[in-house]
């Protein structure tokens, strides 16, 4: 193998790997959401899934009492954003469905979305705070407040 190719090989393993590194920088990623109950229900936590690979989720209080709130915690891995759904039972049993996505800032097709509307009950963001880290790769959203309350049907 001639030098040119070896040099240009070492020089492409070295820039791959400081590709990586610099994706790997700043991550994992945190993003604090507080689920604050305004309904009539009890809100108890019943599961979660369509996670992203890596993306570990905890949950402070798992049954939320009407006027009380829980945070949840959730940590990206170093390639995805945030993203799943969140199921909490109300007293008559119902599962009802809360989607969490906090893409990643390259991602510039896609916004956060903290929702849950279903017949019995609508959610509002109080709050989001934006990450301020420059890099593409960080995710969107650090923090945001949520408050669910009972749908009122006409």
């Amino acid at each position: 193998m001639s030098i040119l190719k070896k040099c240009l090989l070492s020089f492409l393993l070295i820039f791959t790997a400081q590709v990586h590194a610099s994706i790997l920088q700043n991550n994992p990623e945190t993003l604090t959401l507080t689920i604050v109950n305004h309904t009539s229900s009890m809100l108890s936590f019943a599961g979660i899934d369509h996670s992203q690979p890596g993306n570990t989720f905890q949950l402070g209080i798992t049954e939320i009492l009407p006027g009380g709130s829980s945070t949840l915690t959730a940590t990206s891995n170093a390639l995805f954003g945030i993203t799943a759904n969140l199921y909490f039972r109300d007293n008559q049993g119902n599962k009802n469905l809360l989607t969490i996505k906090d893409p990643r800032q390259l991602n510039t097709k896609s916004y956060g979305d903290f929702a849950m509307n279903n017949e019995r009950f609508v959610s509002f963001v109080k709050m989001q705070s934006v990450n301020r880290d420059p890099n593409p790769n960080s995710l969107t959203w650090t923090a945001a407040t949520i408050e669910i309350e009972d749908k009122i049907n006409v």
